[in-house]
């Protein structure tokens, strides 16, 4: 990452703003210093596609955070390459980031990515993003929604991304504990409806259309029927970007879900198909 030097960060890395794209690598100890550089280039490569990364991303670093043990140091976007797809289909993704970028504002889109970062994102989810509802409670109030802007790190946090903007940013910093129930794909437009709750101040569990139960530490919603369960407590929360940056530390998991729902790069979907791997795919 820095001077020739190269690190796996397969495992240690995690989104943390969307404007501008930055993207959190964790360098475990002091020993590892030597990888972090004022530029650095993230390669992506398939598992059983080895031998040339499908995408890289160029990274300039912009800052750093303390960990428990280590750092995370924090690189913005600066532009990618994505061998994914062929001249024509990539070109043609291209197109459709700068038309989003454009007509953001049209939409009412307040986060407003650019096309660049847009395209940035699309490489970078080469790596699944698992989908997981996150309940928080405080007070009076209670949020469940949707997030995929999160990930462990071998420092021992857990980390989260949420935007700015939702209100349920208050409810974590305040209470500083949270629950998260795997999303399964079979409820996928329930979930994708459960969006609509970043927006909210406060929502009625009892009127969502899903079973819930309670988490058996903090005694927060979850999702009942025995799927991964995890408690966390908030440590630390940093503001960067256009997100707010949730660390802390796993209480308690259990349970596990089949089929979790994740999103995935639809460029790279595509190439696993070619490659007679395709991934499931539900509209």
């Amino acid at each position: 990452m820095a001077h020739g030097v190269s690190a796996d960060v397969s495992r240690d890395h995690v989104p943390v703003s969307l404007r501008p794209f930055v993207l959190g690598l964790c360098v475990p100890s002091p020993h590892d210093q030597a990888v972090v550089g004022k530029e650095a280039n993230l390669e992506l490569y398939d598992a059983a596609e080895d031998r040339r990364p499908l995408a890289d991303i160029r990274l300039q670093h912009v800052g750093a955070i303390a960990l428990s043990r280590g750092t995370l140091q924090l690189y913005q976007a600066l532009g990618c390459r994505n061998q994914c797809a062929p001249p024509f289909r990539r070109w043609t993704s291209y197109a459709l980031s700068w038309r989003h970028a454009r007509r953001a504002e049209r939409r009412g889109d307040r986060l407003r990515m650019s096309a660049a970062d847009l395209r940035c994102l699309n490489a970078y989810y080469m790596v699944p993003r698992p989908v997981f509802l996150v309940s928080v409670q405080y007070a009076e109030r209670t949020n469940v929604f949707p997030m995929d802007l999160v990930g462990a790190v071998s420092s021992g946090e857990f980390l989260l991304a949420l935007r700015e903007t939702s209100p349920a940013v208050a409810l974590m910093e305040e209470s500083r504990r949270i629950a998260m129930s795997a999303a399964p794909a079979s409820q996928l437009r329930v979930i994708h409806d459960l969006g609509a709750h970043h927006r909210l101040p406060t929502v009625d569990v009892a009127a969502i259309p899903l079973a819930f139960s309670t988490s058996p530490t903090f005694n927060l919603p979850v999702l009942a029927g025995g799927g991964l369960v995890r408690e966390i407590t908030i440590h630390t929360v940093h503001r960067i970007g256009s997100h707010v940056l949730f660390a802390g530390t796993i209480e308690s998991e259990s349970g596990h879900t089949r089929g979790q729902l994740a999103h995935v790069s639809a460029m790279y979907a595509e190439w696993l198909s070619r490659a007679r791997r395709p991934l499931e795919v539900r509209e």
